[in-house]
C-alpha cells in the first residue's frame, strides 16, 4: 500500500491535466509522475534505504510536493520542517528523526549548511533549483515503486509538546489515505476540475490537504506565502477553488459550552516518534487529546476557542511559551519569566514576556532579543517585555497566566 502508486494512476488516466504550478513550474500529471519517478531513483542512488527519513526544510514551492511523493515511491519517510525554524531547532529534529538527507530551498540551504558537520549521519544538504538537484532528476533511471506496508511511516510531522520539545507524530500510508477518504466523505467529492490553492505552509497541516486533491487529479496551485491580492488573483484565474486557511485568515463570533477537543479515527497518528510516554498520554483510551478547547454551535460546527496547554498562535504558527521561557532564563540576571499571548488584530496573538530581574540589576530588552534570536526562530521572539517585581501565583506556587492576560487586557 504505497500512496505514490495513486499518482501514477491519475497520470495514466489524464496525462495532460494540470498537476502542480507555483509561478516557476507548471507540470502536467505525466510530467509530475515522471519527475517523481526520476527523483525517487536519484534519492535511492545516494545510498538511502527503505525506512530512512528525508528532511524537507523548504519554503512553499512545487518541489516540496514532488519530493514527498518521491520519498514514498522509494519507501522513505518524508519529514517536512517549518521553514521558519531556527537552525538549532532544525538540528534537533534532524537528530531525533535520524534523517539521512536534508533538502532545502535556496534561501535556507546556506544557513542550514553547518548541520552537515554537526549531525553525523546527515549527508551534504541539497538545494533545490541547483545543479545537484537537477542531477537527482537526470542522472538516475526512473525507479519502480517500492512496496510499503499500510502502517509504514510516510510523514513524520514534528510538533511541540507542553515542554516546547518537538515530538514527531508518525503518520502512516493508511493514515494519509484514510484522511483523504474522510475529505471526500465529509468535505467534498473532488475530480480533475478542482483546484487546491496553497497559501499556508506546505510543511504544516495545510500540506496534507494536497493529498485528496492529487489523488483525484486536481490542480495544485502553490503560493509562496499568504497574500490577499495573490489569492484574489488566483480565484479569478481558476474555477472550483478550495483553500486551507488558518484562523488568523478568517473571522469567526458562535457561543456554546467549551471543552477539550478529542478525536478518534484511522487517520490519527500512530504515536510520537521515540516517545512512548508522550504517546500514551496523548492517545489515552484510543482518543487523540488535542489540548485545544472548542465548542459546537447550533448547527454542529466546531469552533476552536482556546488552548488548554497555553499555546500561542501567531500568524497561523504554534508557539509554546515554555520553550521561550527556558531560553530567557539563561540570562544571569533573570530570576523568573512567564510568557503569554496578547490578542493582535493582524496576527491573532503576539508574544509577551513578563520578567522578574535580580534586585539592583537592569536587563536591556536588546539583550533578551539577542538571546532569543540565538536559540529560537524569529517569529517566536517576544514582541514586548514587561518587567515586574513578582509574578502572580496560586497557593501551590504556580504562575497564574490568566492573571497576566488580565493585566495585558487593562
Amino acid at each position: 500500500m504505497n500512496l505514490a502508486a495513486l499518482v501514477f494512476d491519475v497520470a495514466r488516466r489524464q496525462p495532460d491535466a494540470p498537476a502542480v504550478s507555483d509561478g516557476f513550474h507548471a507540470w502536467r500529471y505525466c510530467e509530475f509522475a515522471r519527475r517523481i519517478s526520476c527523483l525517487a531513483g536519484g534519492l535511492a542512488a545516494r545510498g538511502l534505504e527503505p525506512g530512512d527519513r528525508v528532511m524537507l526544510c523548504m519554503e512553499n514551492c512545487a518541489e516540496l510536493l514532488e519530493l514527498v511523493f518521491a520519498c514514498w515511491m522509494s519507501g522513505f519517510c518524508a519529514v517536512p520542517v517549518n521553514a521558519r525554524l531556527h537552525v538549532r531547532e532544525v538540528e534537533y529534529i534532524a537528530r531525533d528523526s535520524r534523517a539521512r538527507l536534508l533538502v532545502a530551498t535556496p534561501n535556507l540551504a546556506e544557513s542550514l549548511a553547518p548541520l552537515e558537520h554537526s549531525v553525523e549521519i546527515l549527508s551534504p544538504i541539497i538545494s533545490t533549483r541547483s545543479s545537484e538537484y537537477t542531477a537527482l532528476l537526470e542522472r538516475s533511471a526512473p525507479m519502480r515503486l517500492v512496496d510499503a506496508a499500510a502502517t509504514d511511516p510516510a510523514w513524520l510531522f514534528y510538533t511541540s509538546g507542553t515542554t516546547g520539545r518537538p515530538k514527531g507524530a508518525v503518520l502512516s500510508h493508511r493514515n494519509l489515505l484514510f484522511m483523504s477518504h474522510c475529505y471526500y466523505a465529509d468535505i467534498d467529492m473532488l475530480d480533475e476540475r478542482d483546484t487546491n490553492l496553497h497559501a499556508g505552509p506546505l510543511s504544516h497541516g495545510a500540506g496534507l490537504y494536497a493529498l485528496p486533491h492529487i489523488l483525484r487529479g486536481g490542480h495544485q496551485v502553490v503560493l509562496p506565502h499568504f497574500e490577499v491580492e495573490a489569492i484574489l488573483e488566483a480565484l479569478q484565474q481558476h474555477s472550483r477553488v478550495s483553500m486551507f486557511a488558518a484562523p488568523t485568515m478568517l473571522t469567526r463570533l458562535p457561543s456554546g459550552e467549551v471543552g477539550e477537543v478529542v478525536t478518534r479515527s484511522d487517520c490519527i497518528m500512530e504515536g510520537y516518534w521515540n516517545n512512548p510516554v508522550a504517546s500514551a498520554e496523548t492517545l489515552r483510551g484510543g482518543w487523540l487529546h488535542t489540548g485545544d478547547l472548542g465548542s459546537f454551535d447550533e448547527e454542529g460546527f466546531l469552533t476552536l476557542r482556546d488552548r488548554s496547554k497555553d499555546m500561542i498562535i501567531s500568524g497561523g504558527s504554534n508557539i509554546y511559551p515554555r520553550e521561550i521561557e527556558e531560553v530567557l532564563l539563561r540570562h544571569p540576571d533573570i530570576v523568573e519569566v512567564s510568557v503569554v499571548g496578547r490578542p493582535h488584530p493582524e496576527w491573532g496573538e503576539e508574544v509577551i514576556a513578563f520578567i522578574v530581574a535580580r534586585p539592583a540589576t537592569r536587563v536591556a530588552p536588546e539583550e533578551l532579543d539577542r538571546l532569543c534570536l540565538d536559540s529560537i526562530a524569529r517569529f517566536k521572539r517576544p514582541r514586548h517585555y514587561r518587567f515586574v517585581d513578582t509574578l502572580p501565583k496560586n497557593n501551590y506556587g504556580k504562575v497564574l497566566k490568566t492573571e497576566l492576560r488580565r493585566i495585558l487586557a487593562q
